[in-house]
Protein backbone atom coordinates (compact mmCIF):
# COMPACT_ATOMS: atom_id res chain seq x y z
CA UNK A 1 0.00 0.00 0.00
CA UNK A 2 2.95 2.31 0.71
CA UNK A 3 4.72 2.26 -2.44
CA UNK A 4 1.49 2.73 -4.13
CA UNK A 5 0.59 6.02 -2.46
CA UNK A 6 4.50 7.47 -2.41
CA UNK A 7 4.05 6.80 -6.41
CA UNK A 8 1.18 9.39 -6.36
CA UNK A 9 3.28 11.94 -4.41
CA UNK A 10 4.83 15.05 -6.81
CA UNK A 11 8.11 14.92 -5.27
CA UNK A 12 12.08 14.15 -6.28
CA UNK A 13 11.11 9.77 -6.71
CA UNK A 14 14.73 8.70 -5.13
CA UNK A 15 14.13 10.72 -2.63
CA UNK A 16 10.54 9.18 -2.03
CA UNK A 17 12.32 5.51 -2.93
CA UNK A 18 15.03 6.41 -0.08
CA UNK A 19 12.15 7.38 2.63
CA UNK A 20 9.99 4.23 1.60
CA UNK A 21 12.81 1.72 2.25
CA UNK A 22 13.12 2.98 5.45
CA UNK A 23 10.12 3.46 6.55
CA UNK A 24 9.65 1.74 9.39
CA UNK A 25 6.28 1.06 11.96
CA UNK A 26 6.72 2.97 15.09
CA UNK A 27 3.48 2.61 16.13
CA UNK A 28 0.15 1.09 15.11
CA UNK A 29 -3.61 1.49 16.21
CA UNK A 30 -5.73 -0.66 14.43
CA UNK A 31 -8.91 -0.73 17.18
CA UNK A 32 -11.03 1.79 15.64
CA UNK A 33 -8.69 4.18 14.51
CA UNK A 34 -6.59 2.63 11.53
CA UNK A 35 -3.37 4.24 11.64
CA UNK A 36 0.23 3.51 11.27
CA UNK A 37 2.73 6.00 12.16
CA UNK A 38 6.50 5.68 10.85
CA UNK A 39 9.69 6.54 11.49
CA UNK A 40 12.63 7.58 8.86
CA UNK A 41 15.68 7.74 9.67
CA UNK A 42 16.91 11.89 8.94
CA UNK A 43 20.23 10.70 8.48
CA UNK A 44 19.08 7.93 5.81
CA UNK A 45 17.33 10.15 3.63
CA UNK A 46 16.77 13.89 2.25
CA UNK A 47 13.50 15.56 3.00
CA UNK A 48 11.11 16.48 0.41
CA UNK A 49 8.30 19.16 0.80
CA UNK A 50 6.56 19.08 3.65
CA UNK A 51 3.15 18.66 2.05
CA UNK A 52 0.51 16.78 4.27
CA UNK A 53 -1.30 14.17 2.98
CA UNK A 54 -0.22 14.47 -1.02
CA UNK A 55 -1.58 10.85 -1.51
CA UNK A 56 -5.05 8.90 -1.31
CA UNK A 57 -6.29 5.48 -2.27
CA UNK A 58 -9.95 4.79 -2.09
CA UNK A 59 -11.51 1.08 -2.42
CA UNK A 60 -13.64 -1.33 -0.22
CA UNK A 61 -12.25 -3.01 2.90
CA UNK A 62 -12.57 -6.35 4.21
CA UNK A 63 -16.51 -5.75 4.85
CA UNK A 64 -16.50 -4.55 1.22
CA UNK A 65 -17.75 -0.73 2.43
CA UNK A 66 -16.17 2.74 0.95
CA UNK A 67 -13.15 3.61 2.98
CA UNK A 68 -9.71 5.23 2.10
CA UNK A 69 -6.73 5.46 2.96
CA UNK A 70 -4.33 8.73 2.88
CA UNK A 71 -0.25 9.00 3.14
CA UNK A 72 0.71 11.79 5.00
CA UNK A 73 4.14 13.85 5.01
CA UNK A 74 5.36 15.49 8.01
CA UNK A 75 8.51 17.54 7.85
CA UNK A 76 9.48 16.20 5.23
CA UNK A 77 9.13 12.98 5.77
CA UNK A 78 6.44 9.56 5.16
CA UNK A 79 4.83 10.22 8.76
CA UNK A 80 1.37 8.23 8.56
CA UNK A 81 -1.12 6.35 6.54
CA UNK A 82 -4.98 6.84 8.01
CA UNK A 83 -7.40 4.65 7.05
CA UNK A 84 -11.12 5.57 7.31
CA UNK A 85 -14.67 4.25 6.20
CA UNK A 86 -16.75 6.52 4.81
CA UNK A 87 -19.36 5.01 6.66
CA UNK A 88 -17.61 5.86 9.80
CA UNK A 89 -18.11 2.79 11.40
CA UNK A 90 -14.48 0.92 12.65
CA UNK A 91 -12.04 0.17 10.12
CA UNK A 92 -11.33 -3.47 8.79
CA UNK A 93 -7.95 -3.81 7.43
CA UNK A 94 -6.77 -1.84 4.41
CA UNK A 95 -8.76 -1.23 1.27
CA UNK A 96 -8.30 -4.22 -1.10
CA UNK A 97 -4.97 -3.27 -3.01
CA UNK A 98 -6.54 -4.46 -6.58
CA UNK A 99 -9.69 -2.65 -6.12
CA UNK A 100 -8.01 0.83 -5.00
CA UNK A 101 -7.76 4.00 -7.08
CA UNK A 102 -4.59 5.73 -6.11
CA UNK A 103 -4.47 9.34 -6.64
CA UNK A 104 -2.37 12.68 -5.36
CA UNK A 105 -0.22 15.42 -6.05
CA UNK A 106 1.14 14.24 -9.12
CA UNK A 107 -2.10 12.88 -10.45
CA UNK A 108 -5.97 14.00 -10.41
CA UNK A 109 -8.49 12.28 -8.65
CA UNK A 110 -11.06 9.81 -10.34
Amino acid sequence: MLKRLVREVDADPEILACQERHAMVTEECDVRCGMVIFGVSESACATINDQNAPATGDGPDKDGAPASVLLHIRDGYIWMLEVYRHDGQPVRGLPDLDKTVFYGTKSAPP
